[in-house]
């Protein structure tokens, strides 16, 4: 009974003093939002809302695309001054598979040790022969559900893009526009960077 009396006492204590700490946190943190608001700008930044994203930071020209990988089920949300559109996508380890997948390929040409030259060739050629389905299907599955956005209303569009987890490594500019639902594919993958200019960010709020 003294042990367990003790620790609710130390508790108790602990928990006072996590109280008071965290108070006086709050009001230094106030003292340098009233003191000095462009240093709390960057140190304590607040993240925006999709209203004020509109309002304040995209422009006529400009969609904001934001990746959120989740265990079950991502999500695409792309914003323009005039609309929000969410888009359902596959669940985190798909689409970080198919992402490292093609950055494989990508990187196909980085040496690898003491490679031997034929071995190189060999592995080269090959990544090459992958490259271009990888593309198109990593496009698919990131862009997919906005190809009628990206070929009609937002063609020539700049896209700033907050990318996550395995899709950073991703060259977006490259990534080959995706075949809008019942269009035939081109021969000749036509890249994003053709008709946008692509900003990476690493937050809409950022």
């Amino acid at each position: 009974d003294y042990i367990i009396h003790a620790l609710n006492q130390y508790q108790a204590g602990a928990r006072k003093d996590l109280e008071r700490l965290t108070a006086e946190y709050r009001e230094v943190q106030a003292q340098i939002r009233t003191s000095g608001p462009r240093y709390a700008a960057l140190t304590q930044p607040e993240p925006l809302t999709a209203a004020r994203i509109q309002q304040e930071v995209l422009d006529d020209e400009t969609v904001l695309l934001e990746f959120a990988l989740g265990e079950t089920q991502s999500w695409l949300w792309a914003v323009t001054t005039s609309a929000v559109i969410s888009v359902a996508l596959p669940a985190e380890r798909d689409l970080e598979a198919a992402a490292l997948s093609l950055y494989a390929e990508l990187t196909a040409r980085q040496p690898r040790g003491r490679e031997l030259s034929t071995a190189y060739a060999k592995r080269v050629a090959a990544a090459d022969r992958r490259l271009g389905a990888r593309a198109m299907t990593v496009s698919r599955m990131l862009f997919g559900g906005i190809a009628e956005q990206l070929q009609g209303p937002w063609r020539d569009k700049r896209l700033v893009i907050v990318a996550a987890g395995a899709l950073e490594y991703l060259p977006f500019g490259s990534l080959p526009l995706p075949a809008v639902a019942g269009q035939a594919v081109a021969k000749v993958p036509v890249p994003l960077i053709t008709h946008h200019e692509i900003v990476g960010v690493p937050s809409a709020s950022v």
